[in-house]
């Protein structure tokens, strides 16, 4: 009986070399993961900051369109950031969140809740937010501290989102 003569030659790799590569990897990925994640926070936050720009303006259409004054209104209700926005005659204002997750943006507003446009989509004399308010937009239990924030820049009801330093 003859036996096959084994090749001295070798294929693949070694269990050494295996778990050195998987060890490179498993610490590139713990130095990458906290960026990573730092990163997809500060998107969900400016995704919100422009969620609150796009709501003024969607008031400020409707006020146009519907040739009356409108509000719009905010509120932190169980963590959660919310808005509405409702004519001067409306009994009960429809909530709707601003994000989905709770305890995870807190929304800030320094002078007031509300909003008010007039019938050409101007802010309102009597409205509690007036020109140059920030309705700040800040991460909950983040690491860093950042900010977005929404600026009513002007009578007219031109709003800019600022970052950072602009929200102080």
């Amino acid at each position: 009986m003859d036996f096959p003569q084994y090749r001295s030659c070798s294929q693949g790799f070694t269990l050494l070399e295996m778990l050195a590569v998987s060890t490179m990897v498993g610490i590139l990925a713990v130095i990458a993961v906290p960026s990573w994640v730092a990163f997809l926070q500060q998107q969900d936050l400016s995704r919100k900051a422009e969620a609150v720009d796009l709501v003024f303006r969607q008031a400020q259409a409707l006020a146009k369109k519907n040739n009356q004054s409108y509000i719009v209104e905010f509120q932190n209700k169980n963590g959660l950031p919310q808005y509405s926005i409702y004519t001067t005659n409306a009994t009960s204002p429809p909530w709707q969140n601003l994000t989905e997750t709770p305890n995870r943006i807190q929304l800030n507003l320094a002078q007031g809740t509300k909003i008010i446009f007039n019938h050409d989509g101007s802010v309102d004399d009597l409205s509690p937010i007036t020109v140059d308010e920030k309705i700040t937009l800040s991460l909950v239990g983040a690491s860093q501290a950042s900010k977005r924030c929404v600026i009513v820049r002007t009578l007219l009801g031109v709003t800019d989102i600022g970052r950072n330093e602009a929200c102080n």
